[in-house]
């Protein structure tokens, strides 16, 4: 008879919800999810081409792209993702946003830890995370608003 501790059974409980929730629908979509995901990497395109966000405006006013209004973090951290990794457009915003993911999970579970002093309840908390709806229908999508709440 195989014996489970809970602490195992907590980690395969978070590979499933990972995998059944976040990882199975990107990779059978394969779309980038968001809203406004095209103009996001239209920009960051444009970012990725050039040295310096002055030749980033230039290169918007230049071609009549009045839409670079917008903050900026999530593109300008695109394309230096892009120039060092060596991603594709196609590739970014179905990776990137799994490194947020992880980023904030691990945030989460060490703030829910640092409350509680309790491994389980930390686990918990990272269980009832994943778990909740609107998050796993947004959390991977290529935004700004995600970028920023991995961060936060």
């Amino acid at each position: 008879m195989i014996k489970v501790n809970r602490n195992n059974l907590y980690l395969v409980l978070i590979i499933y919800l990972i995998s059944i929730g976040y990882v199975f629908p990107t990779v059978l979509s394969r779309a980038p999810y968001g809203t406004d995901v095209f103009l996001h990497l239209f920009y960051t395109n444009i970012m990725s081409k050039v040295a310096s966000l002055n030749d980033f405006y230039m290169a918007c006013i230049e071609n009549n792209y009045f839409n670079y209004k917008y903050p900026f973090g999530l593109w300008l951290f695109g394309s230096i993702s892009m120039k060092i990794t060596g991603l594709s457009l196609e590739s970014l915003p179905l990776i990137l946003p799994y490194g947020y993911f992880t980023v904030l999970i691990f945030l989460y579970y060490t703030y829910a830890n640092s409350l509680t002093n309790k491994k389980d309840i930390g686990i918990l908390s990272v269980l009832f995370l994943l778990s909740i709806p609107f998050l796993s229908l947004g959390i991977l999508a290529y935004s700004t608003s995600i970028f920023v709440m991995s961060i936060l």
